[in-house]
C-alpha cells in the first residue's frame, strides 16, 4: 500500500507539472501564428506582392523604362545638334586679309610690342587683320607645303608670315608688304593667310 500511495502521489505532483509545460507551448504557438497573421495584415496588398511574388510592374520600374527612350532620343538631338555645329564652322569661308581693314604697322613695330608686353599687344592685334611692312630675313616652306616668309622684327624675336599661294621671285632681303591675320606670340609673331601686296 504504501509504495501505490507513493506512486499515486507522485503522479498526482508531476500532472500540474505537465499541464504548465503544455499550456506554455500552446500559448507560444498561438502567440507566434497570432503575430504572424499581424505581421502580414498591416502590410499594403502591393507592397506583400513585391516583397514575396516579385511583382514585375512596379510603377518606379515602369517611369524608368518609359524615360529611358525619351533620353536617349535628346542625347542623339544633342550630337547631331553639335555635329551639325561644328561641320558649319569647319566649311565656313574665311575672311579674306586682301579685302579686310587692315592695322597697318612695321615688322620691327610689330614685334617690338609683343616683346615689350604680350597682353596688351594681343588686345590690340591678336586676330586682326595687319598689314605689316618688313625685310625678308628668310624663306622656307611648311609641312603642307606653304611658303613661309621671316621679317625682321625687334631684338628677340622676328616676323612669321605664311602665305596662302607660294609667290615666285621673293628673296632674303626684299622689302615687301604683306597682309595677313595675327595668330599671336610665340618665339616669333605668327601672321597667317597672308597676301603678298606689291
Amino acid at each position: 500500500m504504501p509504495v501505490h500511495t507513493t506512486g499515486r502521489l507522485q503522479h498526482a505532483v508531476n500532472a500540474p507539472f505537465f499541464l504548465c509545460l503544455i499550456s506554455i507551448a500552446g500559448n507560444a504557438v498561438f502567440t507566434n501564428k497570432q503575430q504572424r497573421y499581424f505581421f502580414w495584415a498591416r502590410q499594403p496588398a502591393q507592397q506583400w506582392l513585391r516583397t514575396t511574388h516579385k511583382w514585375p510592374l512596379q510603377p518606379a520600374a515602369c517611369m524608368r523604362r518609359k524615360k529611358l527612350p525619351i533620353v536617349i532620343v535628346v542625347v542623339v538631338l544633342l550630337l547631331l545638334t553639335a555635329g551639325i555645329i561644328g561641320y558649319r564652322m569647319y566649311n565656313k569661308p574665311h575672311a579674306s586679309a586682301d579685302t579686310a581693314a587692315a592695322l597697318e604697322v612695321t615688322a620691327t613695330a610689330l614685334a617690338a610690342a609683343f616683346e615689350n608686353n604680350e597682353a596688351r599687344a594681343n588686345q590690340q592685334y591678336l586676330g586682326k587683320a595687319l598689314q605689316v611692312s618688313g625685310t625678308v630675313s628668310d624663306l622656307t616652306q611648311n609641312q603642307q607645303q606653304q611658303q613661309v616668309l621671316m621679317l625682321n622684327g625687334a631684338a628677340m624675336s622676328a616676323v612669321q608670315c605664311t602665305l596662302m599661294e607660294n609667290v615666285q621671285g621673293i628673296k632674303k632681303g626684299d622689302s615687301i608688304t604683306i597682309r595677313g591675320f595675327c595668330n599671336g606670340f610665340l618665339t616669333d609673331v605668327i601672321i597667317d593667310r597672308c597676301v603678298l601686296r606689291r
